[in-house]
């Protein structure tokens, strides 16, 4: 199914309960269970993130950017 919005999606995943009961309680398994889950939005069309650990995330992000173009380069 896709959405289409005619403004930018927010989303915020930072913590939440979903992630904790697929992942545990604790706080390592949370921050890995935002960190995909951003990934994962903003890969299917999020353009603003709310989360904790900005830097993990900006990083993560930057590596998907830089696996679209790889991806873009072997297509052309």
């Amino acid at each position: 199914m896709t959405l289409h919005l005619r403004g930018p999606v927010l989303v915020g995943p930072s913590r939440k309960t979903f992630i904790a009961k697929l992942l545990g309680d604790d706080l390592a398994a949370r921050d890995d269970g935002t960190l995909a889950a951003a990934v994962w939005c903003v890969d299917h069309g999020a353009r603003i993130v709310r989360v904790h650990d900005v830097g993990a995330v900006a990083d993560a992000l930057r590596l998907l950017d830089l696996m679209h173009a790889i991806d873009a380069e072997a297509v052309a």
